[in-house]
């Protein structure tokens, strides 16, 4: 168990060098580029690099993205670019605002019958409902996922969509039914509820490497 302070820190040196490079590498690309697609996939490359390293920056571009993505009619650009802005937003500590956005991106989805986004956009609002201790309404989400994911043959998602429900059935207290979904939905947890110990390196890394950019 010692190992692993020393092992995150070494995980944490070497992804801040790869980001480093990669964000000079896209600014050198951004430098260059017109005002077209191709222009909105960089910007979103460079705010989801940025989020990493100076959230304000990130949260900056991904609007620039998604303004762009907007005047160019690019729907696909438009709404990967307010999903990352909402999560961005979430990460900062306000949770309503990211809903608000994640809602926007959902109304928009509808309205231009952008239906392959629908399943991801759904488990969006349930996680964040989760979040906010709405069991209920995350639910709901889930059950929306799924209709979606099937409608578009999304299988991935719909995986990811049981692991979402078998949380928040875990969380009420019902491992019964959460252990009951397909898919593995509750391989990340014990027979008594905790969670297994990969998830938790995984959750320790992220809680450090969050803490160090806010000290």
């Amino acid at each position: 168990m010692r190992k692993w302070p020393a092992l995150v820190c070494l995980l944490i040196v070497g992804l801040n060098a790869a980001n480093a490079s990669n964000i000079d590498s896209l600014l050198q690309k951004l430098a260059t580029a017109k005002d077209d697609t191709a222009k909105v996939l960089l910007l979103s490359d460079l705010g989801m690099a940025y989020s990493l390293q100076n959230m304000d920056s990130s949260i900056l571009l991904l609007r620039q993205a998604a303004d762009l993505s907007k005047k160019l009619v690019f729907h696909r650009g438009y709404v990967a670019a307010l999903l990352r802005l909402a999560a961005n937003i979430g990460l900062q500590g306000d949770p309503k605002e990211e809903e608000r956005l994640v809602q926007e991106v959902l109304q928009y989805s509808l309205k231009h019958g952008n239906d392959q986004w629908l399943g991801k956009i759904y488990l969006k609002l349930a996680d964040i409902n989760q979040r906010n201790f709405k069991p209920d309404s995350a639910l709901h989400f889930c059950s929306l996922a799924e209709k979606a994911n099937l409608g578009s043959g999304n299988e991935y998602q719909n995986w990811i969509m049981f692991k979402q429900r078998a949380s928040i059935f875990n969380d009420q207290g019902d491992l019964e039914s959460g252990a009951e979904l397909p898919g593995g939905a509750a391989a990340d947890r014990s027979k008594n509820g905790e969670e297994r110990p990969r998830l938790r390196a995984v959750r320790y890394v992220v809680l450090v490497f969050h803490a160090k950019k806010l000290a």
